[in-house]
Parts: structure tokens; C-alpha cells; sequence
């Protein structure tokens, strides 16, 4: 599956740089084969990266010697706002750039015990930056913490979550950039995340999009660029740390040096030069003792994100468990053949298939993070079974 992956960006990319001719027409058989096909798939993830690269009607004009395939194109992007009477009031608060603190009162009041529907406040967010990336990334600065403050567990974050699918439920590059800055923002939780992935809906679109992948990969992703960073970060530190001290040392072992003249011992030194070996080692000292704070402060924070981690990847495969256990077949992965439309291959072996490789796809791409919970895993995932498939 990462190499399927890797060939959809590839070539997308590769057609939007000779102005997205291919000769589609040799490919407008795919559009009779069964929706969870993998070459129906490939062109369909094809198209909507093409999208995203340029614009729908350009993309529609590209295929247009194969106008079976149009079927295939993502829908027109357009948000899907339902609250426009209930968050009129909202909408203009938010406009009056009233403070996040103004609007959680206002929300409470008279969003929450009276409606009690949080959707409202989500909806209208989401509806005031969604006419660009920037707008959307404005108001989640701004008022991301009215957000956070009524999405408090991981189940309000679920909510949280599906409602951004619904609000751009023709859109999925601005769903995944919408998740992906919430999480950034400490709005949602990659815990929470993980177990949308894995709701019911999602599970039945596991081999026919890569909707719900796409938004699992984003959340990986940051969460290992997080303990990257944090690890370098401290090393940074460390080796600020050992200049501090060799600085230090330089300074001590001078003004001990000493050398005999006259046959009494003298500073063997110049003075200009151990002034200012002086002035390096105090500069230094206060260095390290800066370095050493921010060293604690960030190994703590470390620690935590390798916990954060751990208890990602073992809900990661304890869902994927659950879902195999329930959808593989009971003795071997032996495929049963319906050849409908020329592809012969079933839908549950097909979903099985797909989401098997997606397990080895996550398992070999960050294995230097799931080999340390490897234990764990044992002892609290892997369903015989799962090891077996």
C-alpha cells in the first residue's frame, strides 16, 4: 500500500508538470470494474491529487476523450454549512473579533443550555475559514481555544472530528490540512484521531479511498516529527553544555597555569589573555546553567511524547486487531472468485487485503518506533491471528 501511495503522488505530480495530458481513454475501463478494484482506485486517488495540484474544471477538461472517467472525479470542493439561522449572532461576534474568552461565555449561554448542540460553534468556525487555507488557519489561532474548551475528552474530540468531515465532506485536502492544524494545536489528540479512523464509516471506506489514511499518516506523522525534533533539540543542548564546560575548564586550567621567573612562580598567563578566557568562562557558566534548565525542560517534555507515542501505536494496532479479527477468514487468507466485470477478487478479501497492507506499510515505516513497544504489543495486541495474517 505505501507503494501504491508513493506512485499516486508521483504521478500526479509527474502529469500536472506536462499540463495533465495522459491518454486516459485507455484507461476508461476501469469505471465498470467494482468501486474497491485497485485499478478503479488508483485512477480515482489519481484524479483527486490532480485536483489538488490544479483546479476540478482543469482536471475535468484532461479527461475529457474519457468521459466515463468523470464519475471517478472528486466532487466540486464546496463546504457543507447546516447552521446558517443558529449562528448568525456567532458569526458576528467572531467578525467583531471579540476576544476567546467573550466568546465562550456567549457560547455557553447561548449556544450550549440552549441548544445544546456544539456542532453550531464548530460549523460556523469551520464555515468563517473556509474560504482559504490562511482564513482557516487565522481562525483556529484565534478561537481554537473556544474549541478546545468544549472539546475537552476524546470522545468530544471524535465529535470534533467528524464534524470537520461533514463540514468538508467534498473536500478531503481540507479536511486533512483542518485536522492536521488542530492537532498541531493541541485541539485534538492522535488517540482521537486513531479511533475516528476507525469508526464504522471510515472501516467501509478502507479499500476504496484514502480518505481515512491519509488523515491516520498526518497524525503519525507528527507525532514522530515531534519526538524528532524534541531529540535534537536536545542534542543541540548537550553539545551546548560540553562547550560551556570546556569553556570553563579552559578558564580554570590558565589561571593555574603557572611558570617559574626569578625562581618564584608566576601566572604563566598573559593578562589580556586570561581577562578575556575570564570574560568567555562567566558568558559560559550562565550558557550552562541556561542549557541545563532547558535540557530538563525538554527531556521531561520528551518523555511524555514517547509515552504519547506508545499509547498511539498500541491503539493504533489494538484497532487494527479488533478489525482483522472480526473481517479475516477464520483458517487462511485464500480468495474466493466472483469475476465480476473481469476482476474477480471479493470485497471483503479485497478490504482484508488493503488493510493487512497498510498494517505492514505503518509496521515498516516507522518500525524504529514500534520496535521498543514490541513487548507490549505482544503481550496486549497481537491476536494470534493478527500475528498470522
Amino acid at each position: 500500500m505505501e507503494c501504491r501511495t508513493r506512485l499516486i503522488l508521483w504521478f500526479s505530480h509527474h502529469l500536472s508538470n506536462f499540463q495533465y495530458f495522459w491518454p486516459w481513454e485507455e484507461w476508461a475501463h476501469v469505471k465498470d470494474l467494482p468501486i474497491w478494484a485497485p485499478q478503479r482506485v488508483f485512477v480515482q486517488e489519481v484524479l483527486e491529487r490532480e485536483v489538488r495540484l490544479s483546479y476540478w474544471d482543469k482536471i475535468k477538461q484532461s479527461i475529457e476523450n474519457a468521459p466515463e472517467l468523470e464519475e471517478l472525479l472528486p466532487p466540486k470542493s464546496v463546504s457543507s454549512f447546516k447552521y446558517s439561522e443558529l449562528s448568525k449572532e456567532f458569526r458576528e461576534m467572531v467578525r467583531g473579533r471579540k476576544t476567546a474568552g467573550e466568546i465562550t461565555s456567549w457560547v455557553e449561554e447561548n449556544i450550549i443550555q440552549i441548544h445544546g448542540a456544539i456542532e453550531v460553534v464548530i460549523q460556523t468556525l469551520l464555515d468563517i475559514g473556509s474560504k482559504s487555507f490562511t482564513h482557516l488557519i487565522t481562525v483556529l489561532e484565534r478561537y481554537g481555544q473556544v474549541i478546545a474548551k468544549l472539546c475537552t475528552d476524546q470522545n468530544m474530540q471524535v465529535l470534533l472530528i467528524d464534524e470537520v468531515s461533514s463540514h468538508w465532506k467534498n473536500n478531503t485536502q481540507m479536511t486533512a490540512i483542518a485536522i492536521d492544524r488542530m492537532m498541531g494545536y493541541r485541539i485534538i489528540s492522535n488517540l482521537a484521531i486513531v479511533s475516528w479512523v476507525f469508526s464504522l464509516s471510515n472501516i467501509e471506506q478502507f479499500h476504496v479511498s484514502d480518505r481515512p489514511w491519509e488523515i491516520l499518516r498526518n497524525a503519525i506523522n507528527k507525532t514522530y516529527n515531534r519526538i524528532a525534533d524534541l531529540r535534537k533539540e536536545i542534542q543541540t543542548l548537550k553539545k551546548s553544555v560540553l562547550l560551556a564546560e570546556k569553556a570553563l575548564k579552559e578558564f580554570e586550567a590558565a589561571e593555574t597555569r603557572l611558570e617559574v621567573v626569578d625562581g618564584q612562580p608566576v601566572q604563566a598567563e598573559k593578562p589580556g589573555r586570561l581577562k578575556r578566557l575570564k570574560g568567555y568562562a562567566e558568558k559560559a557558566k550562565d550558557d550552562e546553567i541556561a542549557a541545563r534548565e532547558a535540557l530538563e525542560a525538554k527531556d521531561a517534555l520528551l518523555a511524555r511524547a514517547l509515552e504519547e507515542n506508545k499509547s498511539l501505536f498500541v491503539s493504533l494496532y489494538k484497532s487494527f486487531a479488533n478489525v482483522l479479527t472480526e473481517r479475516l477468514p477464520p483458517v487462511s487468507m485464500e480468495m474466493d472468485h466472483d469475476n465480476r466485470n473481469g476482476y474477480s477478487i471479493k470485497e471483503q478479501d479485497q478490504w482484508c487485503l488493503c488493510t493487512l497492507g497498510y498494517v505492514k506499510a505503518f509496521s515498516r515505516q516507522y518500525a524504529t518506533e514500534v520496535w521498543p513497544h514490541l513487548e507490549t504489543l505482544e503481550a496486549e495486541v497481537f491476536h494470534p491471528l493478527f500475528r498470522k495474517a
